[in-house]
């Protein structure tokens, strides 16, 4: 089972989560404990503010990291120790691509 490093991205991408704004409106649907953790987790590699433009890439934006987190990454763990709970073996991967070669080769990302 796996991810791409840049699985949320595209999404991120089209709902406008790299705005800063986007991502504060995104954080506000859930409850305080929640809002606290993820602004805490997401904007602390950029020491507890939004990214100003150009400062990183896309891919390692908070709201792409959110939303890959979120649809992706956090589903797929959860996937994976459920099955390994019933005494399988289960091998993670994470493939590592930048999101304009997604971009670039196919409408819907690496498959």
């Amino acid at each position: 089972m796996g991810t791409t490093e840049d699985e949320g991205t595209v999404f991120a991408f089209g709902a406008k989560l790299s705005i800063p704004s986007n991502f504060d409106e995104w954080i506000n649907r859930f409850s305080s404990e929640i809002q606290e953790k993820a602004r805490s987790k997401y904007l602390a590699p950029f020491g507890g503010r939004h990214p100003k433009e150009g400062e990183c890439e896309l891919r390692r934006l908070p709201g792409s990291k959110l939303l890959s987190d979120q649809i992706f990454v956090n589903p797929v763990w959860e996937l994976a120790k459920a099955v390994r709970g019933k005494g399988r073996r289960v091998w993670m991967y994470r493939l590592r691509t930048g999101v304009k070669n997604i971009l670039d080769n196919s409408p819907f990302g690496i498959m």
